[in-house]
Protein backbone atom coordinates (compact mmCIF):
# COMPACT_ATOMS: atom_id res chain seq x y z
CA UNK A 1 0.00 0.00 0.00
CA UNK A 2 1.96 2.75 -1.01
CA UNK A 3 -0.13 6.02 -1.67
CA UNK A 4 -3.80 6.91 -1.98
CA UNK A 5 -5.56 9.59 -3.46
CA UNK A 6 -7.35 11.19 -0.27
CA UNK A 7 -10.06 12.86 -2.40
CA UNK A 8 -11.29 9.48 -3.69
CA UNK A 9 -11.51 7.93 -0.60
CA UNK A 10 -8.60 5.38 -1.02
CA UNK A 11 -6.73 6.50 1.99
CA UNK A 12 -9.99 6.15 3.76
CA UNK A 13 -11.03 2.52 2.43
CA UNK A 14 -6.68 1.59 3.32
CA UNK A 15 -7.51 3.39 7.02
CA UNK A 16 -10.28 0.99 7.27
CA UNK A 17 -8.24 -1.88 6.10
CA UNK A 18 -5.87 -1.57 8.65
CA UNK A 19 -8.47 -1.24 11.73
CA UNK A 20 -10.16 -4.32 10.26
CA UNK A 21 -6.43 -6.45 10.29
CA UNK A 22 -4.67 -5.18 13.95
CA UNK A 23 -2.23 -8.22 13.20
CA UNK A 24 -0.66 -6.35 10.66
CA UNK A 25 3.10 -6.09 11.95
CA UNK A 26 5.03 -4.61 9.43
CA UNK A 27 3.54 -1.74 7.13
CA UNK A 28 4.87 0.49 4.42
CA UNK A 29 1.98 3.20 3.20
CA UNK A 30 2.41 6.69 2.37
CA UNK A 31 -0.90 8.10 2.55
CA UNK A 32 -1.67 11.47 0.64
CA UNK A 33 -4.36 12.80 3.39
CA UNK A 34 -4.17 11.91 7.20
CA UNK A 35 -6.42 8.95 7.55
CA UNK A 36 -8.41 8.57 10.36
CA UNK A 37 -7.64 5.27 12.39
CA UNK A 38 -9.57 4.52 15.33
CA UNK A 39 -7.28 4.31 19.01
CA UNK A 40 -5.47 1.16 18.83
CA UNK A 41 -5.26 0.19 15.81
CA UNK A 42 -2.03 -1.65 14.27
CA UNK A 43 -1.48 -3.05 18.08
CA UNK A 44 1.51 -5.43 16.94
CA UNK A 45 3.24 -3.08 14.35
CA UNK A 46 7.10 -3.63 14.62
CA UNK A 47 8.04 -2.15 10.97
CA UNK A 48 6.89 0.95 9.48
CA UNK A 49 7.92 3.02 6.41
CA UNK A 50 5.42 6.05 5.95
CA UNK A 51 5.23 9.29 6.18
CA UNK A 52 4.50 12.72 8.43
CA UNK A 53 0.45 11.83 7.85
CA UNK A 54 0.33 8.60 8.98
CA UNK A 55 2.29 9.09 11.58
CA UNK A 56 0.42 11.72 13.19
CA UNK A 57 -2.58 9.79 12.72
CA UNK A 58 -1.26 7.10 14.78
CA UNK A 59 -0.14 8.68 17.53
CA UNK A 60 -3.57 10.94 18.07
CA UNK A 61 -6.27 9.64 16.28
CA UNK A 62 -8.99 11.17 18.41
CA UNK A 63 -7.62 14.56 16.81
CA UNK A 64 -7.93 13.42 13.53
CA UNK A 65 -11.26 12.49 13.86
CA UNK A 66 -12.91 15.72 15.72
CA UNK A 67 -10.60 17.70 13.17
CA UNK A 68 -11.67 16.12 9.58
CA UNK A 69 -15.10 14.78 10.91
CA UNK A 70 -14.75 11.71 8.78
CA UNK A 71 -16.10 9.46 11.69
CA UNK A 72 -18.95 11.37 11.77
CA UNK A 73 -22.07 12.21 9.57
CA UNK A 74 -22.86 16.02 8.95
CA UNK A 75 -25.15 17.22 11.22
CA UNK A 76 -28.53 18.68 10.01
CA UNK A 77 -29.03 22.07 11.92
CA UNK A 78 -32.38 22.36 14.18
CA UNK A 79 -34.46 25.50 15.04
CA UNK A 80 -34.27 24.99 18.71
CA UNK A 81 -31.68 23.35 20.53
CA UNK A 82 -31.91 22.31 24.78
CA UNK A 83 -29.33 23.82 26.68
CA UNK A 84 -25.95 21.37 27.00
CA UNK A 85 -26.32 18.88 30.06
CA UNK A 86 -23.31 19.49 31.70
CA UNK A 87 -21.52 16.44 31.51
CA UNK A 88 -18.04 15.56 33.81
CA UNK A 89 -14.68 16.10 31.95
CA UNK A 90 -13.20 12.47 31.42
CA UNK A 91 -9.66 11.74 30.44
CA UNK A 92 -9.40 10.40 27.34
CA UNK A 93 -8.37 6.49 27.19
CA UNK A 94 -4.59 6.12 27.06
CA UNK A 95 -3.75 3.94 24.16
CA UNK A 96 -0.45 1.39 24.48
CA UNK A 97 2.58 2.80 22.29
CA UNK A 98 2.97 0.06 19.67
CA UNK A 99 6.34 -2.24 19.94
CA UNK A 100 7.83 -0.53 16.51
CA UNK A 101 11.63 -1.70 16.24
CA UNK A 102 12.26 -0.29 12.77
CA UNK A 103 10.63 3.31 11.92
CA UNK A 104 11.73 5.32 8.87
CA UNK A 105 9.28 8.29 8.52
CA UNK A 106 9.92 10.32 5.45
CA UNK A 107 9.30 14.37 6.86
CA UNK A 108 9.52 12.96 10.25
CA UNK A 109 12.44 15.67 12.51
CA UNK A 110 14.07 14.00 15.55
CA UNK A 111 12.17 16.36 17.82
CA UNK A 112 8.68 15.21 16.51
CA UNK A 113 9.87 11.76 17.24
CA UNK A 114 10.37 12.52 20.85
CA UNK A 115 6.92 13.55 21.24
CA UNK A 116 5.27 10.64 19.88
CA UNK A 117 3.24 8.91 21.92
CA UNK A 118 2.41 5.26 19.84
CA UNK A 119 6.22 4.59 19.79
CA UNK A 120 7.39 2.38 22.02
CA UNK A 121 10.78 4.06 23.23
CA UNK A 122 11.88 1.07 24.57
CA UNK A 123 11.49 -2.01 21.67
CA UNK A 124 12.74 0.67 18.92
CA UNK A 125 16.15 -0.50 17.46
CA UNK A 126 16.60 0.93 13.78
CA UNK A 127 15.67 4.57 12.76
CA UNK A 128 15.68 6.81 9.88
CA UNK A 129 15.20 10.18 10.12
CA UNK A 130 15.17 12.34 7.45
CA UNK A 131 16.13 16.01 9.05
CA UNK A 132 16.74 17.24 12.09
CA UNK A 133 17.32 21.13 13.78
CA UNK A 134 20.13 21.22 16.84
CA UNK A 135 22.50 18.30 17.48
CA UNK A 136 21.39 18.43 21.22
CA UNK A 137 18.19 16.60 19.65
CA UNK A 138 20.28 13.49 18.75
CA UNK A 139 21.85 13.52 22.22
CA UNK A 140 17.98 13.90 23.59
CA UNK A 141 17.20 10.36 21.60
CA UNK A 142 19.89 8.60 22.53
CA UNK A 143 19.12 9.38 26.22
CA UNK A 144 15.26 8.14 25.47
CA UNK A 145 15.77 5.60 22.76
CA UNK A 146 18.15 3.59 24.71
CA UNK A 147 17.92 0.51 22.46
CA UNK A 148 18.68 1.84 18.90
CA UNK A 149 21.33 -0.07 17.16
CA UNK A 150 21.02 1.51 13.63
CA UNK A 151 20.71 4.81 12.97
CA UNK A 152 20.36 6.70 9.53
CA UNK A 153 20.94 10.23 9.11
CA UNK A 154 20.25 12.87 6.57
CA UNK A 155 24.03 14.35 5.58
CA UNK A 156 22.52 18.05 6.46
CA UNK A 157 20.69 19.18 9.29
CA UNK A 158 18.79 22.64 9.87
CA UNK A 159 19.66 24.88 13.00
CA UNK A 160 16.93 27.27 14.19
CA UNK A 161 19.57 29.80 13.56
CA UNK A 162 20.76 29.35 10.47
CA UNK A 163 19.00 30.28 7.20
CA UNK A 164 20.89 27.24 4.84
CA UNK A 165 21.13 23.80 5.93
CA UNK A 166 24.38 22.80 7.14
CA UNK A 167 26.33 19.78 5.86
CA UNK A 168 27.19 17.36 8.76
CA UNK A 169 30.78 16.41 9.32
CA UNK A 170 31.03 14.35 12.32
CA UNK A 171 28.32 12.96 14.75
CA UNK A 172 30.17 11.09 17.65
CA UNK A 173 28.53 8.67 20.00
CA UNK A 174 29.55 6.99 22.98
CA UNK A 175 28.54 3.70 24.04
CA UNK A 176 28.42 3.19 27.72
Amino acid sequence: MQAGAFMGGIDNSRALFLQNHPTIEELNWSPFGIPNLGPGCLPNLRILCTNRQFIVSLNDPESVSSSTGLLSPPSTPVTATPAPVPVEPTAAPQQSPRPIESLAVYNLDAQTLLELQCVNKKTLRKLKLHSFGNMSTLHDLAAHFHNIEWLSLPSVHQPANAVHPIAITKVIFVIL
